[in-house]
């Protein structure tokens, strides 16, 4: 068996623990776990010598604790290794931070990954690492504290891990004194880790992705700005058959071809099952109206004062349809009167987007709009009535047809899409 000195064991001074292969993780990757956990993580976690205990299950260890609990943690890690020199363990100090430790908490105290969200933190404390004859190769140091958001952390200390093991399996002093650079690196992160202005989306990809579906079709869905506030919602409704059906329905409007069988084996899982396989998305607030937290891309759930965000596409839709001859600005004010400029508000009768379209009014008008700029006689699906775009150039059209059809008088040209 090759004999693997643990990080931070004392190099070739006292006997070494067997430990079995390094396996080459890629730790920098977020699990599907990431800040969701509320269990406090606090505790002493022993990798005994000659237990069938290998690298791989230490490094494993490492990932789940630092980015598994929810924001609302910080922790402290400390390495140690008791004098018999047989083990290596981590004692993890977990202080929450928060009034609840749930996922859904950690948003409302405003503790996570995304921008002007506070980050938790983490530090490491390690002991010497020395050789009888080199000397130390690694000091005994305090590493941080930096931001658990930091995606890079695990491959750092995973890197350190692997010079030491494989510096030790070679009987190379220099190989595990390098060690040492990772460990520089890890305290050379920002104390603040740049703000995931994604988190959302990476969330519903990491979800997708535990659901079954391959990362590149998980990334395609999730990006739809049109379809991922309804598959967000039904995904945490954790109803297998809920689920399903959303799922076939974003995918067919992203352009995603997904595996019947997969989509059946979703549609037979427990309720249980479907939280568990979904929980990436447990700190995602789906809010008033439908719509959700900061941190998707396209962004979701955006409330947007007149001009605001949309304001360029707002100037030339109006142009592009003659609003800015007789109510410029006109987008903007509706947009704010109907919804608060909302592009994925649900009203309680089912009134939906930036500017509240019922279904068969969204039938009517897309309708019309689509055989005037497309020749096609059919409504758009009603979906698009939560794209900003398309919603805003429908009504473009809906509004430059009333003015035309009552002679400019303005005060008649508005519209009703609340109409049944």
């Amino acid at each position: 068996m090759r004999r693997f000195l643990p990080l931070f064991f004392t190099f070739l001074l006292t006997p070494a623990v067997s430990f079995g292969a390094v396996a080459n993780t890629n730790a920098g990757n977020q699990p599907p776990c990431f800040m969701t956990s509320s269990a406090n993580p606090s505790g002493t976690k022993t990798f005994a010598s000659g237990s069938g205990t290998s690298a791989a299950s230490v490094k494993s260890y490492l990932q789940n604790v630092i980015y598994c609990p929810t924001a609302c943690y910080d922790e402290n890690i400390r390495i140690t290794i008791p004098s018999a020199h047989d083990s290596i363990v981590f004692t993890v100090t977990a202080t929450n931070k928060c009034k609840d430790a749930s996922a859904q908490n950690s948003q409302q105290d405003n503790r996570g990954c995304a921008k002007g969200q506070i980050q938790p933190q983490i530090t490491f404390n390690v002991p010497e690492i020395s050789h009888w004859l080199a000397g130390v190769l690694v000091k005994a140091q305090q590493l941080g504290p930096k931001s658990r958001c930091n995606a890079g952390i695990s491959d750092l200390v995973n890197s350190a891990f692997d010079k030491v093991s494989a510096g030790n399996d070679a009987g190379d002093a220099n190989l595990v004194k390098s060690a040492q650079n990772d460990l520089n690196a890890f305290n050379a992160l920002p104390t603040q880790a740049p703000p995931m202005e994604n988190a959302g989306t990476d969330a519903l990809v990491r979800a997708l992705t535990g659901l079954g579906i391959s990362e590149p079709d998980a990334k395609t869905i999730a990006q739809s700005a049109v379809t991922a506030g309804d598959l967000i919602k039904a995904l945490q409704s954790n109803d297998p058959d809920t689920i399903s059906d959303a799922l076939k329905n974003a995918a067919k409007t992203a352009g995603v071809t997904l595996n019947s069988n997969l989509l059946d084996d979703i549609a037979h899982l427990t309720p249980e099952q479907a939280a568990a396989k979904v929980a990436a998305l447990a700190g995602i607030d789906t809010g008033q109206l439908g719509g959700l937290a900061a941190g998707f891309d396209p962004p979701l759930g955006q409330t947007v004062p007149p001009g605001g965000v949309w304001s360029d596409m707002y100037k030339s839709i109006e142009s592009q349809y003659g609003m800015d001859t007789f109510a410029p600005g006109g987008l903007a004010m509706f947009g704010k009167i109907e919804s608060g400029g909302d592009p994925n508000a649900i009203s309680p009768t089912g009134a939906a987007g930036m500017f509240q379209y019922t279904g068969s009014t969204w039938d009517l008008w897309s309708s019309k709009w689509n055989q005037a700029v497309n020749g096609i006689s059919s409504p758009l699906p009603r979906n698009l009535r939560f794209d900003p775009k398309v919603s805003s150039e429908v009504t473009a059209y809906y509004m430059a047809s009333n003015w035309q059809q009552h002679g400019g008088l303005i005060q008649q040209s508005g519209m009703d899409t609340n109409a049944a």
